[in-house]
């Protein structure tokens, strides 16, 4: 029953794909987007990119980017989704060690319809006949073409697809007694990036009459190698696919192929979400699939009625979809580009909060009003060992609704759990306006660093476009923290030369300028004062020798500390006061109407007969000062005047306690 016309009230639907630089993934995706349009339904897609398949030309390893892809899907769980729709095209396993089973167990533990011949529980399965639908291909070229020399370009057997189709080759081998018996495989990667597992299907003149592709895009791979060999398709050699995808009938020359109409898989998308959200009814569909012939399996006429639309039509009418699409991503893409450059080009100390303003400030300003960005507590190293990684929390630190722009710094950044068991009322009002429309999800990272994640809404035409932008904030978060710990280092760095420098100028015991300290001011504070006089002075603690030598150097350190806070209140915060020795004090202050050798001295006997009244120790506290009246012109020689002080000094020592003892 076709429920095209009842509505999905407030639903949340999140779409699991691969990227969008596979035609099946796009055509997919996109009819399921259209299927939901008139709904009230949010549809949040987690594009996944499987790089080791398109780099399988330059790089046969595991670029590492699946493991940080597989990361990404478990970012589901952070959104309140109802159901989640997984093509089992975008878990692909090759290098990792990972298995289809292992992502979807770290997905949410929420109903999903899976598209794809995997098992699983709790999940609607919708998937095509693809040991039926193959096996009719191969029979269709040995009964109609008489072949019987036919190879076939699998999938990756890990995916449950390609394993039915493989299978449904072999028997047809045993069946049919092709190849005298000879399985002749090759396994690619449902890429049209396998030109290498191609080439292993010619060995030597032992050219196959036909070459079965598990999918078309591996077809595109089988084009180029048989035409680089000379051959010419649907002639020398026969090639089929599987999908009947856009560019099927726009190949040269037209693809014979399976199709499995999108628009009906998107339909039973639709039926079976309704089913379970409104029914509550869990049930499986098979689709139905046609074999599609055109010109490169060897049939003169189609099966289709595409006779009116001649195959250079086709070519040209897919082109330009190709071309319009990526001319809009290229310039949505250039220009996010060029203003994301300038993200670290900010002036003054950098933050979290003002990058994440400024990236604000330069999505809207391209047009993006709606997207949030959420980030772990620190950057997380992705260790090759790990398989997947889950985190459990966020923090969200930017987010624009119609143009509107918040950002945070980490500290006052909300928290919420990827089940949102803590959140908030105010951390659920955030999300609310991520309800409406269609969002996509993309992984921000470098290298094996990962950052968080960024979620925009958008149009589909926009989401490859978006993907690169991605990379880009991601780089730029790089720098971002590359810049903060650098802002970090030099902080701690100042700290330490500030330290550095207070230990070189002051002395330990008193927190006084030393000699160095007091001669640096003394040049730093009056060397401009051309007009002015000064009063040196030069002070000296009396019997430290015999303080120590009769109650310990305790007692001597007490002394010192007593004497430096005694000269240092004398001077009224005038000048700055130094310990240039054991028990040598020195000075430099201008003179002034308030301000004399007199007064200083007068004040500086004052107090030491205070403290002697009060300290309660054994012995006297008192302080000899030699003060020395010149002008600049001398001052600019400090050891020349403070010898002359020091003279002072020696004429006022004459008239001190005998004794410090009391």
């Amino acid at each position: 029953m076709d429920r095209g016309t009842e509505r999905l009230e407030r639903s949340v639907i999140g779409i699991i794909a691969t990227s969008f630089h596979s035609d099946f993934s796009r055509m997919m995706v996109t009819r399921i987007c259209e299927r939901f349009k008139d709904q009230d339904v949010s549809l949040h897609i987690f594009l996944g990119m499987d790089s080791t398949r398109y780099l399988s030309d330059y790089d046969s390893g595991d670029t590492g980017m699946e493991i940080q892809y597989y990361s990404h899907f478990t970012y589901a769980n952070f959104d309140e989704l109802d159901m989640i729709i997984i093509s089992g095209e975008a878990i692909y396993t090759e290098n990792r060690g990972t298995t289809m089973e292992e992502v979807i167990e770290n997905l949410p533990d929420i109903p999903k319809i899976i598209i794809s011949s995997m098992e699983g529980s709790n999940a609607i399965h919708i998937k095509v006949d693809n040991y039926g639908s193959q096996k009719k291909m191969i029979e269709h070229m040995i009964n109609e073409h008489g072949c019987k020399k036919i190879a076939f370009l699998s999938g990756n057997p890990s995916i449950p697809d390609a394993r039915e189709r493989l299978a449904a080759y072999k028997d047809c081998v045993r069946e049919f007694g092709l190849n005298d018996g000879r399985e002749i495989i090759a396994i690619g990667n449902f890429s049209p990036n396998c030109d290498k597992q191609v080439e292993t299907l010619f060995s030597g003149d032992d050219i196959p009459e036909a070459i079965v592709c598990a999918n078309d895009e591996m077809a595109v791979s089988a084009y180029r190698a048989s035409k680089a060999r000379g051959l010419k398709i649907g002639e020398d050699i026969l090639i089929t696919g599987f999908d009947d995808i856009n560019i099927a009938a726009a190949m040269d020359p037209p693809l014979t192929t399976v199709r499995q109409g999108f628009d009906v898989l998107a339909n039973e998308v639709g039926e079976a979400a309704y089913d379970y959200l409104v029914r509550g009814i869990m049930e499986d569909r098979i689709l139905d699939t046609e074999i599609i012939c055109r010109l490169s399996c060897g049939c003169k006429t189609y099966t289709v009625d595409e006779s009116s639309a001649p195959p250079t039509e086709k070519r040209k009418e897919y082109l330009m979809s190709e071309y319009e699409s990526l001319k809009q991503g290229h310039i949505t893409q250039m220009k996010g580009i060029l203003l994301l450059r300038s993200l670290l080009m900010q002036p003054g100390q950098i933050t979290i909060k003002g990058f994440f303003t400024t990236l604000a400030e330069r999505l809207v300003n391209i047009g993006i009003t709606d997207s949030m960005v959420s980030i772990h507590e620190r950057p997380v190293v992705i260790d090759g060992s790990q398989k997947i990684y889950r985190p459990t929390t966020q923090r969200l630190v930017m987010t624009t609704h119609d143009g509107n722009i918040q950002a945070f710094d980490i500290e006052e950044a909300l928290e919420y759990s990827y089940d949102h068991s803590g959140d908030t009322q105010e951390t659920r009002g955030l999300f609310e306006h991520t309800h409406t429309g269609i969002w996509s999800s993309y992984l921000l990272f470098y290298g094996d660093i990962q950052y968080g994640c960024w979620s925009v809404k958008l149009e589909l035409t926009d989401a490859m476009a978006y993907y690169a932008l991605s990379l880009e904030i991601g780089s730029a978060m790089r720098y971002l923290y590359l810049a903060l710990e650098q802002q970090d280092m030099h902080s701690k760095l100042e700290i330490q030369n500030k330290i550095l420098d207070h230990s070189a100028r002051h002395d330990t015991l008193t927190g006084l300028y030393n000699r160095a300290g007091v001669f640096k001011y003394i040049y730093d504070t009056f060397s401009d004062q051309t007009d002015s006089l000064f009063i040196v002075v030069i002070a000296d603690l009396d019997h430290l020798k015999q303080i120590n030598d009769n109650f310990g150097h305790d007692a001597g350190d007490y002394a010192i500390i007593a004497a430096s806070e005694i000269l240092t209140e004398a001077l009224e915060d005038h000048s700055r006061m130094g310990r240039i020795g054991g028990d040598e004090f020195a000075c430099v202050f201008e003179k002034d109407d308030r301000h004399n050798a007199e007064k200083f001295i007068a004040k500086v006997k004052l107090l030491c007969q205070r403290e002697n009244e009060t300290n309660n120790k054994p012995f006297y506290v008192e302080i000899s000062v030699g003060c020395y009246e010149t002008d600049i012109s001398e001052l600019s020689d400090i050891s020349k005047v403070l010898k002359k002080a020091d003279d002072m000094l020696y004429e006022a020592k004459k008239h001190r306690r005998e004794s410090a003892l009391r």
